[in-house]
């Protein structure tokens, strides 16, 4: 019947919502082995809760104004255009047209992913906000493809193939471009943060010393030199 289908959706909707809320449970498993860096201690109920819902930062949530709102917009499409190029941009625009015309439960779908997971980064105040870009990108992604399926629809018309041919190497090489200046951007392998300034910093500390950290990165790197290099094991990073 119409209820029980109806019925059956819904079942599987939050069976994906609770599939996807299932990734949380890396923070208190994580900290049931007492690993090396937590923000903080997510193996009991109040500690887990205090985490993921943000209470360290609820000042800094959803209290913009409409200046640091409109900067903050400029600003993630700024990145979002480095990120994957302008051209690839205007492809996930003419994607969302396709899907708004052709795909209409896909569009929604995807909107709403975008609408609200920028909702959220949108208007939060911190230094690293980027990593919360992250998820916006699947929804772009899904556009671009879109975008791309719909350049091609224009030559399937087309008596020869020459024309789908050239529009897909031409894609592939803008991809490949994209894929290849990211990696050497983000390649950190011989950062001189961790590996210069960091391990200079440890060789100045006496034998059996106590380093006593500040900041939001720092600590990091030196947890980073002591747990993942095995560099200098009888420091106490505090």
């Amino acid at each position: 019947s119409y209820l029980r289908s109806r019925l059956r959706d819904y079942l599987t909707a939050i069976l994906f919502f609770l599939l996807g809320l299932s990734s949380l449970m890396y923070f208190p498993l994580r900290s049931s082995v007492n690993c090396s860096i937590r923000w903080m201690d997510c193996g009991h109920w109040y500690g887990f809760k205090y985490h993921i819902t943000g209470q360290q930062f609820r000042g800094m949530m959803f209290n913009v104004n409409y200046e640091v709102l409109t900067s903050n917009i400029l600003y993630y499409f700024d990145k979002l255009a480095n990120q994957m190029s302008l051209i690839a941009v205007l492809l996930a625009l003419l994607g969302l047209v396709v899907l708004y015309l052709h795909h209409r439960r896909i569009f929604v779908l995807v909107s709403t992913i975008f609408v609200t997971v920028s909702g959220f980064f949108l208007s939060y105040r911190i230094i690293d906000i980027e990593v919360y870009y992250i998820q916006s990108y699947i929804p772009v992604l899904v556009c671009i493809a879109a975008g791309i399926a719909g350049i091609q629809r224009l030559f399937d018309s087309w008596p020869s193939r020459t024309g789908v041919v050239v529009v897909l190497l031409l894609f592939s090489s803008l991809f490949f471009g994209i894929f290849i200046r990211g990696f050497w951007f983000n390649d950190r392998s011989r950062g001189w943060v961790a590996y210069d300034w960091g391990v200079s910093i440890f060789d100045l500390c006496e034998p059996d010393s106590i380093l006593v950290t500040q900041g939001w990165s720092s600590p990091f790197v030196f947890c980073y030199l002591e747990h993942v290099s095995a560099y200098r094991k009888d420091l106490l990073i505090h």
